[in-house]
């Protein structure tokens, strides 16, 4: 069981990418609300400019600073100046990220690419450059959290075939993370969300096949604001990987591996309960597919 140590947001500085919209702002308002200056990454300047104003209303002090870089992220050199553009942060949210939903066969093979750099290399660039301030400046108590995503663990979900290889790789990065940056005493977070309500998620339904949203139907989603507190409550209860719903915490426990449990207790009965359900959800999968597949080639 991991011991919960609740941050005083207070004075921090925190980093969002991804911060114009969706998961990244709402995370972005509730640091702010609870009294950490907050500077948000992302690309557009002028979704960062209006996202900026929007923040400005959640000030809870005269002392926060709230500021915006536009940057892009699958440039290291360009998110290496973005991390030190501000003082220091000692809070690091990498929310960046895309999904392009499609059959594996259809795609371009860019689309793999891109996804790619949109989604792990803009976060370990992050994570990277943000290591490299904390140490520098010898900052204390920073936590570096990761945004991956329930197709993270092993699902094999159709349709993802150019964005679960990402999320993986997030974990795995994570993974590597959580021990090595002991060695400066930085905190390791990955976040596993599921469905999030965001324009995002609309832009992947536009070239989502309709399989994969018959799949996704059968799991309710959540706003980007609920999301933001369960990602914050995960941290302040010390837990590395954090999920904000049942079924990613199912999911989570099935395929743990030698990552810390968050109680031992409960994360053993949903060990059970996953060992039981989870099979049953693949063969419906499986059975969907074959479906799929028999109404393509009819006899």
């Amino acid at each position: 069981m991991l011991a919960g140590n609740k941050i005083d947001y207070r004075g921090r500085h925190s980093f969002v990418t991804g911060g114009s919209q969706g998961l990244g702002f709402s995370l972005a308002a509730e640091l702010v609300e609870r009294g950490s200056s907050v500077t948000i990454c992302a690309r557009n300047e002028s979704k960062l400019v209006a996202a900026v104003e929007q923040l400005e209303k959640h000030r809870s002090s005269d002392d926060q600073f709230i500021k915006y870089v536009s940057a892009d992220l699958t440039d290291y050199q360009a998110t290496l100046s973005a991390v030190h553009i501000e003082s220091p942060p000692s809070l690091i949210f990498c929310c960046a990220g895309c999904s392009t939903p499609g059959w594996f066969n259809d795609m371009d093979i860019e689309t793999f690419k891109s996804d790619m750099d949109a989604n792990y290399f803009s976060a370990l660039h992050t994570a990277k450059a943000a290591t490299r301030a904390i140490v520098d400046n010898d900052i204390k108590d920073a936590h570096i959290t990761l945004v991956s995503s329930v197709l993270g663990f092993p699902l094999g979900v159709p349709g993802y075939s150019s964005y679960t290889p990402a999320k993986h790789a997030i974990r795995g990065l994570g993974d590597a993370l959580r021990t090595e940056l002991k060695l400066y005493g930085i905190h390791t977070h990955v976040y596993f969300p599921g469905t999030i309500y965001t324009p995002g998620y609309e832009t992947e339904n536009k070239t989502k096949p309709a399989l994969t949203k018959k799949i996704e139907g059968a799991a309710d989603g959540l706003t980007p604001e609920q999301c933001a507190k369960a990602l914050l409550s995960g941290i302040d209860k010390g837990e590395y990987h954090i999920t904000s719903d049942f079924v990613g915490s199912l999911i989570k426990n099935l395929s743990r591996g030698a990552s810390p449990s968050n109680n031992v207790i409960i994360d053993t009965l949903l060990f059970i309960i996953a060992a039981i359900a989870l099979p049953f959800w693949r063969m419906y999968m499986d059975w969907l597919v074959t479906k799929e597949r028999k109404q393509r080639t009819p006899n």
